[in-house]
């Protein structure tokens, strides 16, 4: 089942909207989750946390995470799913995007096992 955590990155208001439009969506932040115990970790710390919980992480970040995800790989090393967001398909700062693309996303895929995989958000009408 999918369930998100988005990075510190991303604006908790995102949560907040997912909780309003579809309360049974689990969706954090990192600047909430376990009390924001986990908030300026490094990429690899903060994703073997979150395959600990079953959370797929959400960012924007296409420039270390891709490396990291590589090397995991190369080396055997599992995570829990990664969502990667860019900038030209829906800025940062469009909360309500964000949130109708995840929950989209979780609509049409959710019910699939996340792990290793990654996706793409896409705009939604």
């Amino acid at each position: 089942m999918l369930r998100f955590l988005l990075d510190e990155h991303l604006s908790f208001a995102i949560v907040e909207i997912v909780r309003a439009l579809r309360p049974e969506i689990s969706v954090a932040s990192v600047l909430d989750w376990e009390d924001g115990a986990w908030r300026g970790l490094k990429d690899p710390e903060l994703m073997r946390a979150a395959k600990a919980e079953g959370l797929t992480l959400v960012s924007y970040d296409q420039r270390s995470i891709p490396s990291l995800l590589e090397t995991w790989a190369a080396s055997g090393e599992s995570h829990a799913g990664v969502v990667f967001l860019n900038r030209r398909t829906i800025a940062q700062q469009d909360f309500s995007a964000i949130a109708k693309a995840l929950i989209a996303l979780w609509v049409s895929h959710g019910d699939l096992d996340w792990t290793n995989r990654l996706a793409y958000l896409k705009r939604v009408p």
